[in-house]
């Protein structure tokens, strides 16, 4: 079990702590999302489809999808900066890999690769951001690790994007690798937490990891509201990234453009979601997560049957997908309210199997987006959007229970850590 650093001064440290938590939330996604920029240039290098260059995105997924499962309880139990560290380690690994892979089949397994670490790090950082801050001080600090995410999108995708256009997409993965070995090296240095995974005897460490797995899963599989998240993530994120994965092989067909000049698209859709992350917040606050989240998946997913069929200009199109991610950022700040609040005594837990739910989806996207697109064309991809954001918002509105006038509860680390980060009283 997690248990709260014992140390004088520990109230100094613990924004470089978040700031190091912040810096792996960066690097999280970019394993995933730098591959929808570049499956154009993929397929032309490995002689493939352009669906068949989207099972990237699939396999990188798939791992995270199944082993999430077992990072939650393992988080809980052995400590957040061991796996935090392995899964930095192993998608440097992965993105040298791609980097170097002389054919499709090496790149695919890169991709499988950087599934694993990514399944390590999820629930890691969600949960060592709760280690470090009290209830009262917690929303804040998740917001520095949602803009860090967010700010993948605008800053490491596109620069992603540009040197493949530049030079090549090699020198994307490339980068991708430095960044994340520069992380790693970070986070072995400065996130030190104390009493973290003591030590036990053999035996202790397998019924203290049994009895984790069975209290995390007993509390998040007997409540109603986390399964209705569950289910709301997973088929949101069908559709979602459905169209995600193909958006720029979409506008790289629609509009005759290089991969190079998808960037601009690809920061204003992060910018719109760093905005829409803080805005998601407050409003939420104002009108409640619940009904919040709900609409804005439903009006997103109206933006993305416009970017689908509507014929419009280039630059309008970048306007629609700014806005359009604009309301899924604000529709990500309400989940994660709700997530954190659905089972409290099992935080990581019901993050890991969240994190679980979406990769499902990410696979199943992915791979139905393929089909489609080759099927029928990229814009009916949209389709599968709407669908999966009326699912969405149906399962959250009709299961899900927020309790807005409850009194916080308060964990035992919490107490904890509000003790250890009081400042010292003067001598």
């Amino acid at each position: 079990m997690q248990t709260a650093p014992n140390s004088s001064g520990f109230s100094a440290t613990r924004g470089v702590m978040l700031a190091v938590l912040s810096g792996c939330s960066f690097v999280q996604p970019l394993s995933m999302f730098i591959l929808s920029p570049l499956l154009v240039d993929l397929a032309r290098e490995f002689d493939v489809t352009v669906a068949q260059a989207g099972l990237l995105v699939t396999m990188t997924a798939l791992p995270s999808a199944a082993l999430a499962l077992f990072i939650g309880p393992m988080a809980d139990y052995v400590g957040r900066r061991p796996l935090l560290l392995s899964g930095l380690t192993l998608l440097a690994i992965s993105s040298v890999a791609s980097a170097l892979a002389p054919n499709f089949d090496l790149i695919l397994a890169s991709r499988v690769l950087a599934g694993v670490g990514l399944a390590s790090m999820g629930p890691s950082i969600f949960a060592a951001v709760g280690d470090l801050f009290p209830y009262s001080e917690r929303g804040r600090a998740y917001a520095w690790t949602i803009g860090a995410n967010t700010l993948s999108s605008i800053l490491g995708v596109p620069m992603a994007t540009v040197l493949a256009s530049a030079v090549d997409w090699r020198w994307s993965f490339a980068a991708v690798a430095a960044i994340t070995g520069a992380a790693t090296a970070v986070l072995a240095v400065l996130y030190r937490p104390l009493n973290e995974g003591a030590a036990a005897g053999v035996e202790s460490r397998r019924a203290a990891l049994m009895q984790s797995f069975r209290n995390g899963y007993g509390a998040v599989f007997h409540t109603p509201s986390a399964l209705a998240v569950f289910g709301s993530t997973f088929v949101n994120a069908i559709g979602l990234m459905a169209f995600e994965t193909y958006l720029g092989a979409l506008l790289i067909t629609r509009y005759q453009i290089t991969t190079g000049e998808l960037a601009p698209i690809v920061g204003l859709a992060g910018l719109g979601t760093l905005i829409g992350s803080q805005i998601g917040g407050r409003m939420g606050d104002r009108w409640g997560h619940k009904q919040f989240m709900s609409t804005t998946v439903v009006v997103a997913a109206l933006f993305v049957l416009v970017l689908a069929y509507a014929d419009v200009s280039y630059w309008v199109a970048g306007a629609l997908n700014f806005v359009r991610s604009g309301f899924m950022g604000m529709r990500f700040t309400s989940a994660s309210v709700i997530i954190s609040e659905a089972v409290p005594d099992a935080r990581a837990t019901m993050q890991a199997v969240n994190q679980s739910a979406f990769n499902a989806g990410v696979v199943l996207g992915s791979f139905g987006g393929g089909q489609v697109s080759e099927s029928f064309g990229y814009s009916h991809i949209s389709l599968m959007t709407l669908v999966g954001a009326l699912l969405s918002a149906t399962l959250i509105i009709r299961f899900v229970v927020e309790n807005r006038d409850a009194e916080p509860r308060v964990s035992i680390e919490e107490a904890e850590a509000a003790v250890i980060l009081r400042e010292p009283e003067p001598v």
